[in-house]
This record gives structure tokens, C-alpha cells and sequence, in this order.
């Protein structure tokens, strides 16, 4: 195919139709091209520390609804729930350690071992860490369920008629069988062990997923700084398109009249948005 059967362009699409707003070089093309698909992977990136959340809401959620439903005397679907539940704790424990190694790594590789970013999220990771111990906890139990198995040691619920009935469910780690089971708390050892007898894990994961949003938050927000000069190029394209209808996009076009194959790429109004202030009305 001849290099002359290729056009490029920013236009927009409205009632299926392609309307050129502005005609690219192929150079210039490549360089919008570029800035979404990177802007793209940021929102991407977000991935792994949404799992975190949506593992964690199950959780929430399945504890809520087992109050309502939980049968004490069937003593099969009491275990099943029992597993279910240590499934959804173990969800939320493998998901926090998938995101914090990946983030690191990531980091690393796309700013440099020794970047500021990289070296505020391992700053803020230590500090969390040193600070909470739900945080260190928490990492040691992880490592605990690979080794030893199921983390919740007993689950019962109690009535509450603090304004009202309401039935609370507690569940419950067994202190000396975490002790007893397992060699490696390291410096949580001495914590566990000025535990009362038995202690609930569903506020300890509360603040550590409490804790990983606002390392998350700072984070994103440094990386996306990095990135404002390219979201910066593709709000001044947009610009163009102020007055048009339809839904902006880049266009390349292969071929001529009937033959032409397009090629669309959409922008990531998302990540635009995060990076730039900038709210966009994409009804």
C-alpha cells in the first residue's frame, strides 16, 4: 500500500459518521497515539488496588448478610460459612500482597530504583508498617495461612440493644494458636501476646484497607503529575473540538473509497481528568 493511501486525523464521530476536525502527520499521529495508550495504562495500573477493594467489600458484604441468615444449629452450613468467610479474608490478604509487590516493581521500572516516587512509596509502605499495627500484622498473617492454614479461629455473634436490636458478628483470632502455630511474627510477637484470648480480624482489616487508599491516593497522585505535559497536548487537541458534535477520536485511515480499513483510538478522559481538574460532560 502506498504511504499516500494513509490519512490521519483528530475528528469526531457522531450518528456513525467520521467528521475530520483536523488532518495529522504521521509524526504527529504517533505522538497523540503514544500519550493515550500510556495515559490508558495508568487507569489500568489502578487494577490490581481496586481488586483490593472489591475483595475486601465481598467480605464486608458477606459478613453482613450471614448476621441475617447464619443458622447455628446445621452445623454443615455454619463450617461452609466458616470457609467462606476465611476464603474472603484470605482474598483480601493475597490481594494487599499482589499490590504491594507489583507496585514497587512497577515503580521501579518505569521511574528508576532510586526516583522519588519509588522512594516515597517505599517511605510511606515503611511507615505504615512501623505505625499500625493492623499494617504489620496483617503481613504476618498472610504469610501465617500459607504455612498454617485458615486465620479466623472462631466465629460467634452477639445482640447489641444500643438503640435498637441489632445482632454483631465477631470474628474472632485465637491468640495462643497464632503463638503456638507458627515461629516467624518476628517483632509482632510481643503484640499478639498482649492480645486478650481471642480478638477480631474485621477491624484490623478495616484500617488496613483504610490505610492502603490513602497510600494509593498519594501515589497516583505523584504518577500522574509525571504526566501532565502529554494530558496537557491532548487537552489542547480537544480544545479544537469545542464546537463539534459528536464523540472525539483519533483517525487513521488505510486505503481508499471503498476498501479504507479505520483505525480508532478513543481518548482516556479518566485519566485526563485526574491528572488535569478538567471534568468532562460525556453524555
Amino acid at each position: 500500500m502506498e504511504k499516500t493511501d494513509i490519512k490521519y486525523s483528530f475528528s469526531t464521530y457522531d450518528n456513525s459518521t467520521f467528521l475530520d476536525v483536523k488532518e495529522l502527520s504521521e509524526d504527529e499521529y504517533n505522538k497523540y497515539s503514544s500519550i493515550i495508550i500510556n495515559l490508558m495504562k495508568l487507569e489500568n495500573e489502578q487494577g490490581l488496588y481496586k481488586i483490593i477493594v472489591l475483595n475486601y467489600n465481598d467480605f464486608i458484604a458477606k459478613t453482613n448478610l450471614s448476621i441475617k441468615n447464619i443458622n447455628h444449629s446445621d452445623m454443615e452450613s455454619f463450617s461452609i460459612f466458616y470457609l467462606d468467610i476465611n476464603r474472603h479474608i484470605l482474598n483480601v490478604l493475597s490481594s494487599i500482597r499482589t499490590y504491594l509487590d507489583h507496585t514497587e516493581t512497577r515503580l521501579k521500572k518505569e521511574f528508576g530504583k532510586n526516583h522519588t516516587i519509588t522512594n516515597k512509596f517505599k517511605e510511606l509502605v515503611k511507615k505504615a508498617y512501623d505505625e499500625n499495627f493492623s499494617y504489620r500484622f496483617l503481613y504476618k498473617l498472610r504469610n501465617y495461612s500459607q504455612h498454617c492454614g485458615l486465620p479466623a479461629g472462631s466465629l460467634k455473634t452477639t445482640a447489641s440493644n444500643n438503640g435498637g436490636f441489632k445482632e454483631v458478628l465477631t470474628l474472632a483470632l485465637v491468640r495462643d494458636d497464632l503463638l503456638n502455630n507458627y515461629d516467624s511474627w518476628s517483632i509482632v510477637k510481643e503484640e499478639i501476646k498482649n492480645k486478650d484470648e481471642e480478638f477480631d480480624i474485621i477491624n484490623l482489616l478495616k484500617d488496613k484497607v483504610e490505610i492502603l487508599k490513602n497510600i494509593n491516593e498519594e501515589i497516583s497522585k505523584l504518577v500522574y503529575n509525571e504526566y501532565f505535559d502529554e494530558a496537557n497536548s491532548l487537552m489542547e487537541l480537544l480544545w479544537l473540538a469545542k464546537n463539534k458534535t459528536g464523540t472525539p477520536c483519533l483517525l487513521k485511515q488505510n486505503g481508499l473509497s471503498q476498501n479504507v480499513k479505520l483505525s480508532v483510538k478513543w481518548f482516556p478522559y479518566n485519566s485526563l481528568s485526574k491528572i488535569t481538574g478538567v471534568v468532562f460532560d460525556l453524555e
